[in-house]
């Protein structure tokens, strides 16, 4: 991406109004490209480049909910799908020691219970490639854990984590788009409070997968304790077992990915892994 010509672009169609004092590359995804455009009277804008699909579906999500000030504010989509810039939400992404029940409900008030149903119940899981059931989009993650986890876990887990998944009477309806990547990696921190949300992934899921997304994203306050009153007030619907179950399948999807990008951790996730395995044995008693 060349940041020189974008940027000139921008100022010649009256996205940025103002002279450019400055640009900063920032730390982005394996794929993705951020540059922080600084202006001379102290606006901030981010320009973020990646595929084009995934571009593409991005600025859907954020347009979808440019209403929602926990978001970044979508300004401009590139009509190729080259780059997309919005909002810079000032603060840190590294988060400060926090209480991990007051900030799920800052996510679930904030964003998740706001997320809208889509029309179609023919496509579910990652938005730039879906699936046709939910089930099919959780086998696939499935397939990708288990790959990481086969010495890990005994093939007994790995079966148990299989049957949870083809239990598809819980998947039903129509999905909604969700962020995805709704972990705490992905928010802004500003005077120790949870002030946004950023880099969605976009799916086409149910809302209670962000939930437990989050949940499980740090290794951290993942007792029971830590939901109460979470998926009762926000998920009326949802069963103890049922919610169970979703914990059961984040913590492992969540495990695989603990070993390859923290494996520090890993210990931390397989002690929750017995407490909620211990939880699911209770509620089918």
């Amino acid at each position: 991406m060349d940041i020189a010509e974008i940027s000139k672009q921008l100022i010649d169609i009256g996205v940025i109004d103002s002279p450019i004092s400055s640009i900063q590359s920032l730390q982005g995804g394996t794929v993705s490209s951020l540059f922080l455009i600084m202006t001379k009277i102290g606006e901030r804008y981010v320009v973020k480049s990646n595929e084009q699909v995934i571009v593409k579906e991005e600025a859907n999500f954020l347009e979808t909910y440019v209403k929602l000030s926990i978001l970044p504010k979508l300004l401009y989509v590139d009509p190729h799908y080259q780059y997309i810039v919005y909002t810079y939400i000032e603060g840190t992404t590294d988060a400060p020691l926090f209480d991990k029940k007051e900030n799920l409900d800052v996510l679930a008030k904030e964003l998740i219970q706001n997320y809208a149903q889509m029309d179609s119940s023919d496509e579910w899981g990652w938005a730039d490639e879906p699936k046709p059931t939910w089930m099919a989009f959780l086998l696939e993650r499935y397939k990708d854990a288990k790959a990481t986890l086969k010495n890990d876990l005994t093939e007994v887990e790995h079966s148990f984590i299989l049957n949870l998944i083809n239990d598809a009477k819980d998947y039903t309806g129509h999905p909604h788009l969700i962020h995805g990547d709704c972990g705490f990696h992905n928010t802004i921190w500003r005077n120790n409070r949870l002030v946004g949300v950023i880099d969605p992934t976009p799916v086409f899921g149910p809302p209670i997968y962000d939930l437990v997304y989050a949940f499980c994203s740090t290794p951290y306050e993942l007792e029971k304790e830590t939901l109460e009153g979470k998926v009762e007030y926000y998920f009326p619907d949802i069963s103890r077992a049922s919610f169970c179950k979703e914990v059961l399948i984040g913590l492992y999807f969540r495990m695989s990915t603990c070993l390859k990008h923290h494996p520090e951790d890993f210990s931390l996730y397989v002690d929750a892994w017995m407490y909620w395995n211990k939880i699911w044995i209770e509620t089918k008693a």
